[in-house]
Parts: C-alpha cells; structure tokens; sequence
C-alpha cells in the first residue's frame, strides 16, 4: 500500500515522487521508460531572464533560490553530480539593444541575476560581439538524463519502480483508493508529459512545441560559459557542446529535420566562426500549455486522481518549487493550489 502512485518519471514526475518521499510519505512509480522523452533529451538549461528585452521569468524570485537548495540536496541523496550552475554571457545584438538592456537590468530588481557588463570583442575570434554583452549569474543546466537515471536506480533497489506502461482501463478507483496491479494507493498523479492531452481523464489545452539541439564539439576553441544570442552554447563534459534550440509547433515527430538544421546552423554563424563537427542530434517534445503555466491539481470527478504537468521549456527551473507546492496541497498543509497553476482554470476542457 503507498500514500502516492506517480505515473511518468520524467522531471515532473521525478521532483514530485522525490518531494513527497523527503516528506515522509510512502510512493511507487510507474514509467514505460521511453527513450526519447522531453526531459531526456532536453537540454536542462535554467536562466532568470529571457528574451530579446531580458525580463525575469515568472516567479525567477522564487523558483532560483529554491532550485539551487533543491537541486544539490537532490544530488546527496542520490549519489549523483547532475547540477552544474554556469554564468551566461548575452551579447549584444546592436548598439539600440545595449542601450535598452543596460538601462533596463539597472533596476535593483536584477541585482540577483546580472553581474557585469562585458566590453566588445572581451572573447576575440570565440565570440561575435561588437557591442559587448552582460553576463548573467545564477543560470546552468541540469544534466536531467543523469537525473532521471540515478533516482529510477535507487528507486528500483527501492522496489518502489516498475517500468510499465499504465492503461486507464487497468486502473480501478473506489471512494477512498485507487489500484493498479497489486498497488493500492491513496492517490494517483499523472506526469506524462504532454499526450496527456489525448488520452485518459484529462483532457487539457496543451500547446506542444517541438525543439531540437545540436551536440557538438568545437575544433579550436573552449567556452566556460553559456553563451546566449539567438541559439545558445551549452558546455557540456569533455569539450562537447549543445547548441540550441528551436521551437516548433507544427511538426510533432521525433525525428530531426532539415528546417532545424538551417535555423541552428544559420543562428550558430552569426554567434561564432569558430569550426566544429557535429556529435548528434536531439529532438523531443515539450509539454507546454496555452497559457505557459503548468497544470496542477486533482480532477473534480475523480478526486483521487490528479496531475502535474505542464512544465514546458521551463521545467527545470518551475518543478521543484510547484512539487512543493503541490506536495503542500497534497498533504493538508494549503487549501487551494495557486490559481495560475490550477487546473480549475481549465473549467469545461476536462472530461
């Protein structure tokens, strides 16, 4: 018997069975361990500001300081080195760019996030930047297979893991549990990324968006950083490279594309001249929604069965404060889940 069945062990999946084991409660996981899932091909990337104008990505006050207590904690009780915080160096696209970005990140509101302005050509023939940059703190990646990779192997010795796939019609719910094979558990929460949309209970507006990466190594030079303009470079162990990413709604297939090929390539060109030869290629699919925030929460005409997806590109940096946050929900401890996350805010799209 066990307080929680979690369906799905990707990050999601993984943050939250992680998160209510710390907590003292008992729980199996279920996965069909599919090789080319979101988080086991994605990136890994966190950074706090985003996009062309640099803004703080939603709740970054929160989400960082609590991801860079979560992640390392995680990392001990593992046994497991898959946290790696990076700078990220931005360059400036134009002298207009540098101008609305210097006077923007003045604000005291980023003096968490940006550490210094960086003076043109700082990196010479490594890096194209006319207009120097800034470069931001409290950004990296998580190594997520890794990731996934050590907590399905304790959990395994564990007994509390099975790779398998979980059926609808398997599943039997009464007033008071639910039960799938022997497993009698209070409650089931579906991370299943975003096909979750086609299938069981729940049926609500995601918005998959396909992304691709590149896996490199540079011929000649070395990059410390993260480097961010257009496509970024992310360094990885023994001088390899991702280069990424793109975002594509149009094209849910897992293969790579030609289109893909173009758009990294072109946006690489315009970062660096240096030479490299390529070592792979990733593609996957992110669970992202229509309004960018995740879905959480218990459905309302089987309250024993809930969900907690939704994670998008953000997933790294969102899943293990809202684990905790449903975690909380989960055990009595709030009455109500944030209503940007609530999957009440989907009232009418749930079978």
């Amino acid at each position: 018997m066990a307080h929680y069945l979690i369906v799905g062990q990707g990050i999601a999946g993984t943050t939250l069975a992680y998160t209510l084991l710390k907590r003292g409660c008992t729980v199996h996981i279920a996965d069909n361990n599919q090789p080319q899932t979101a988080s086991k091909v994605a990136a890994g990337l966190f950074n706090p500001v985003t996009g062309y104008r640099m803004t703080k990505t939603w709740l970054a006050d929160r989400l960082f300081p609590f991801l860079y207590e979560f992640y390392p904690a995680m990392e001990r009780d593992l046994n497991a080195h898959f946290f790696h915080p990076l700078p990220m160096y931005r360059p400036f696209e134009s002298m207009a760019q540098q101008n609305e970005i210097l006077a923007e990140t003045s604000d005291e509101k980023f003096a968490r996030y940006v550490d210094k302005v960086v003076q043109p050509d700082a990196y010479g023939s490594k890096i194209k930047d006319d207009f120097g940059g800034i470069m931001l703190k409290n950004c990296g990646y998580v190594n997520l297979p890794l990731l996934l990779s050590a907590a399905r192997s304790v959990w395994q010795a564990a007994g509390i893991y099975r790779e398998c796939e979980v059926a609808e019609e398997d599943i039997r719910v009464t007033a008071d549990k639910v039960y799938f094979q022997e497993i009698e558990a209070d409650y089931l929460i579906f991370c299943r990324g975003w096909q979750e949309a086609t299938r069981g209970l729940f049926s609500l507006p995601f918005r998959p968006v396909k992304g691709e990466t590149l896996q490199v190594k540079f011929t000649d030079e070395q990059y410390k950083e993260i480097i961010n303009r257009g496509c970024w470079i992310l360094p990885q162990a023994e001088n390899t490279y991702h280069i990424g990413a793109t975002y594509h709604q149009q094209d849910l297939s897992l293969e790579p594309t030609q289109k893909a090929w173009d758009e990294l390539t072109g946006k690489l060109a315009k970062l660096t001249d240096a030479s490299w030869e390529l070592i792979g290629r990733s593609a996957g699919i992110r669970p992202a929604t229509y309004d960018r925030r995740p879905f959480i929460g218990m459905h309302p005409q089987q309250p024993r069965i809930g969900v907690f997806n939704g994670l998008g590109a953000k997933g790294v940096s969102l899943a293990p404060y809202f684990a905790a946050v449903f975690t909380d929900f989960l055990e009595g401890k709030i009455d109500n889940l944030p209503a940007e996350v609530w999957i009440g805010r989907c009232k009418g799209l749930m079978n």
